[in-house]
């Protein structure tokens, strides 16, 4: 059996099972358990841990800030608390995009422009997204912060295109603050209402078999 045809059939079964549990009225909301177990965990690990998360995810590692900041905004709920996790994240995300930035810096270009036939690009369009760095390059960043999954990898060509570090640096620090604390907030606002929000369980369910159906139809790839 394919990887993607069992993940499709994990995550099938689950949605399954999760209408079943609010059908037959088991217990409580699943997703406000789900999200008291995830906050705790981070809570018990503290702010450190939080920027530690997002020092690896913004130094390529697949850590999504969509999960952890949102938790740990459901934890530290005062409006205190939930600026230390904005500014707790951001840290991590300064650190971690500045160690990528010197990855690209310190070696990248020549590698860039040595291989970039071996993944689809010419030369001249390498040169194109150089030139378009040099003058677009802080907006270009700023976009990246605030956009899942290329946000982990951003820095990379910011430093391989050799942009400023003062700028790359602004630039990543203006486009992570308000995604910190919008995700912060919207994870304290969705511990409320997950407590008199059945419906959620039944959203979650809902994700989960679709995706589930494209996985096993083939309609969704993991690769």
């Amino acid at each position: 059996m394919r990887a993607t045809t069992a993940l499709g059939l994990v995550l099938l079964a689950i949605g399954l099972a999760i209408i079943a549990y609010r059908a037959l009225g088991l217990g409580g909301s699943l997703t406000y358990y789900a999200i008291s177990v995830g906050s705790r965990a981070i809570g018990k690990a503290g702010l450190a841990a939080v920027t530690g998360l997002m020092t690896a995810e913004s130094a390529a590692i697949p850590i999504p800030s969509e999960v952890v900041v949102p938790l740990a905004g459901a934890y530290y709920r005062s409006p205190v608390g939930l600026a230390a996790v904005a500014l707790a994240s951001t840290a991590g995300n300064l650190a971690g995009s500045t160690a990528l930035y010197y990855v690209g810096l310190l070696g990248g270009r020549p590698a860039a422009y040595r291989y970039a036939s071996a993944v689809g690009l010419s030369q001249r369009r390498l040169s194109e997204a150089e030139a378009l760095f040099v003058r677009r390059g802080f907006l270009i960043v700023l976009i990246g912060r605030v956009t899942p999954a290329l946000r982990s990898y951003i820095s990379l060509p910011a430093g391989i295109f050799r942009m400023g570090l003062a700028r790359f640096l602004m630039a990543t620090f203006v486009g992570s603050l308000p995604w910190n604390a919008v995700l912060a907030v919207a994870g304290y606002l969705l511990g409320q209402v997950a407590v008199t929000a059945p419906w959620l369980d039944y959203l979650a369910a809902s994700i989960a078999v679709g995706l589930g159906v494209l996985l096993i139809s083939g309609r969704l790839s993991l690769g």
